[in-house]
């Protein structure tokens, strides 16, 4: 079996990269501009998270090979074999799936951020004995949830900081 590479969907990095960039430059305006301090303060609470959870949105990828699945995060990664794989199932909330893989050392949940999330479940469906596989996941697979507007919060965000940024330079 050759590697198959599952990473974050594009559009959902590129849009969390922009709300980051956006809060970078509202942060050096608050220097540039002549901000308070409180108010580098609080820039700096949003953005040093920001900047981190970016690093990890950007990292973040899931690798099958022939022995099993690795995943990579930000400065880590974890390796499941196929064998220690004892329940494939999916949870449902809101706006995000979870697909739940119960191991033998415990549980690991991916989210539906993945791009192509249906292939990498009927992937790791693939290569676990049919009976370890729950019913939703084939459901899953077959009819898949499509959440059209989970961007939105993040465009909304940019929009909000840009407005801030014209404000800051311009009032």
């Amino acid at each position: 079996m050759e590697n198959k590479v599952y990473a974050i969907r594009k559009l959902l990095a590129v849009s969390f990269g922009v709300d980051v960039l956006l809060l970078c430059v509202l942060f050096a305006l608050s220097f540039l501009v002549g901000g308070s301090s409180l108010e580098r303060m609080i820039l700096a609470v949003f953005l040093i998270p920001s900047l981190y959870v970016f690093c990890e949105l950007y990292s973040r990828k899931i690798i099958l090979h022939s022995q099993g699945i690795r995943l990579e995060k930000f400065l880590r990664s974890k390796e499941l074999k196929w064998s220690d794989i004892t329940n494939v199932g999916i949870l449902a909330l809101h706006s995000r799936t979870y697909l739940l893989l119960t191991t033998v050392k415990g549980f690991v949940s991916i989210s539906n951020t993945y791009e192509n999330f249906t292939d990498l479940l009927q992937d790791i469906s693939g290569h676990v004995d049919p009976d370890k596989v729950e019913e939703e996941v084939r459901r899953q697979m077959s009819d898949p949830q499509v959440h059209r507007f989970e961007n939105l919060k993040i465009w909304i965000a940019a929009l909000v900081l840009l407005i801030l940024i014209l404000f800051r330079l311009f009032h």
